[in-house]
Order: structure tokens, then sequence, then C-alpha cells
């Protein structure tokens, strides 16, 4: 079974991660959330709220691809999906590609 850690722009870090505690953790995010599977080296789902929306980006090596979501729920579910490796997240939100950081 997979081992996740979330990370803020504050540096606070939580590795017993699940749905609630990182619903909690988009909740009280001012800068971005970083959720990290322990076992994908160089990948991450990032959560930045923006303007009352999010704007999520998915990191895979080199790779980027962010889109916006309305609101913390529907975050919590492209993240889940994105570490579940459940494609459901390719599929719910228009995705482009996005300028590495």
């Amino acid at each position: 079974m997979p081992t996740y850690t979330v990370t803020d722009g504050n540096q606070n870090t939580i590795s017993q991660v699940a749905p609630n505690s990182l619903k909690q953790f988009l909740d009280e995010c001012e800068t971005y959330a970083e959720l990290r599977r322990d076992d994908w080296p160089g990948r991450a789902a990032i959560a930045r709220p923006v303007d009352g929306r999010w704007q999520v980006e998915i990191v895979d090596g080199r790779q980027r691809l962010v889109a916006t979501t309305p609101n913390a729920d529907a975050t919590l579910d492209v993240m889940r999906a994105w570490a579940e490796e459940d494609d459901w997240w390719q599929e719910a939100f228009t995705w482009r590609a996005a300028e590495a950081g």
C-alpha cells in the first residue's frame, strides 16, 4: 500500500494522509499543498488556491499539466484520483501543459 506526504508553503507536513486529513490540509492552505506518493520520485500533485478556485498541477518529471477546479472538494477528488492511479482526474477537467516552475 503506498504511503503519502503532503507539504504546504509554510513547510507544514503530514505523513498520515487520509481523505479527511488532506481535505483539512486544503481547507487551511494559504499558498499550496503538494501531495507526493513516497514510491513515485519526481511526481507530485500540487494545488494552489487562486481567487476562490484552485489550480491543480500534476508533475511527472519534466512533464507538467495544469487545470482549474472550482473548490477544495473537487481538488481533493483530483488529488486522490491521481494518487490512486485512477485516470478519472485526466477526464474530469481540461488540462493544459504548464511551464516548469
